[in-house]
């Protein structure tokens, strides 16, 4: 008989195999990407002398840290998350998906410039909702495991 934490383990593993490798490895990519950037910027932002090729046209205080902090730490976490197989992870993804998606219509809208990032971001969002159906299958699967188990 599985206990819930070990139940929980083996959904979470099912569910980080149930996305695909592309999708992990560009997810992977993004999540250095934006890590190390947020590190580089960090590092920059309280050092007390910067270098020449290092502008930053703002006033380098906490406030503007932690504004800066909001653009990076939910890509992080968003991408951190999906890749343990986390329902957070997904939905963070979406609603950033979402967001770049209209970030990309209005550009379309008001320059007339239809990029790549659009055909992109609806890729991205497709797949997401690849997973998100797969993973609730493979949760109901789960539910009538352990049900099927409990009745016996």
């Amino acid at each position: 008989m599985q206990t819930s934490s070990t139940s929980s383990a083996l959904l979470f593993a099912r569910k980080r195999q149930l996305i695909p490798g592309w999708f992990k490895f560009f997810c992977s990519l993004a999540l250095i990407f934006y890590s190390l950037s947020y590190l580089v910027v960090s590092s920059y932002w309280f050092a007390s002398t910067l270098p020449d090729f290092i502008t930053i046209n703002v006033k380098r205080t906490p406030t503007y840290f932690l504004i800066m902090s909001l653009f990076f730490v939910p890509f992080i976490v968003s991408f951190y998350g999906l890749l343990q197989g986390r329902n957070w992870g997904l939905y963070g993804c979406l609603i950033l998906s979402y967001l770049a998606g209209a970030e990309h219509l209005y550009n379309l809208v008001i320059t007339g410039y239809f990029g790549l990032g659009l055909m992109i971001t609806v890729v991205v969002l497709v797949q997401l909702h690849k997973i998100k159906a797969a993973w609730a299958e493979a949760v109901a699967a789960e539910v009538s495991d352990a049900r099927s188990t409990t009745a016996q």
